[in-house]
């Protein structure tokens, strides 16, 4: 499908290396770091990981109070997070020195190393990608949201194998973006499915909005009465 080798915006995903081979720019799911700073807290006694993970959810607090009034991240506090970052790093490091005899290797001749080390070495190669989500306030913390807006697409296939027909998986799609966007509107959910039934489907008033984005959304109607998944956006509109 090409997606990736194309997209021109932010990739928002966890540590694994193989991501950070496409082209562009990169941010870390701290959704992933923070559970894994945490459990290491809590399983090995690590105040580093502890630390690091306070202080990651502090720079969170001040971001979401600064976007809630559209007012960016003051310049000396991005320099003093940044400051607190790194030696928390440092410490530790110092908590989890290199095993100095260990006969244990892995490949290319490097020794084995604690879980806490190899997470604090991402930590510190990673940084900058870590703390995106407060230089810019539009790439979001984690990739949870599009995690979840895929989930049900692939709870479908597990539990009904697959689509029957291309025409109803485009349908399941169309469905969930309408329901996604009633949602990120703010709106009554169950009133906007009998608008679209009724052929006056919601639609968002933005100012990129384009004629052929208005036609989409107005053959919501006719995809849900073709398709068999009526009953599916009347189970959403209860929830």
């Amino acid at each position: 499908m090409q997606i990736l080798p194309r997209f021109k915006g932010t990739m928002v995903h966890d540590f694994w290396a193989p991501y950070f081979r496409y082209p562009g720019n990169h941010a870390i799911c701290n959704a992933h770091l923070l559970r894994e700073l945490k459990g290491i807290s809590e399983n090995y006694q690590q105040s580093g990981c502890d630390n690091l993970h306070d202080l990651m959810r502090e720079i969170k607090h001040d971001v979401d109070c600064l976007q809630e009034r559209s007012h960016p991240l003051n310049p000396r506090k991005i320099a003093d997070f940044e400051d607190r970052y790194s030696p928390i790093i440092m410490n530790g490091f110092d908590e989890n020195p290199i095993p100095a005899n260990s006969d244990s290797f892995v490949k290319r001749d490097l020794k084995k190393q604690s879980k806490a080390r190899n997470l604090l070495d991402r930590c510190k190669i990673f940084q900058r990608e870590i703390l995106a989500f407060m230089y810019n306030f539009s790439i979001p913390l984690s990739n949870n949201l599009a995690e979840r807006y895929i989930r049900m697409a692939q709870l479908h296939q597990k539990i009904s194998g697959t689509f029957r027909r291309e025409e109803g998986a485009a349908a399941f799609c169309r469905i969930q973006g309408y329901l996604s966007t009633v949602k990120k509107s703010e709106r009554p959910v169950l009133a906007s499915l009998f608008g679209a039934f009724q052929g006056d489907p919601f639609l968002p008033s933005c100012g990129h909005r384009t004629d052929s984005y208005e036609k989409s959304h107005k053959r919501i109607l006719s995809l849900v009465i073709r398709s068999d998944y009526a009953g599916l956006l009347f189970r959403y509109g209860r929830i």
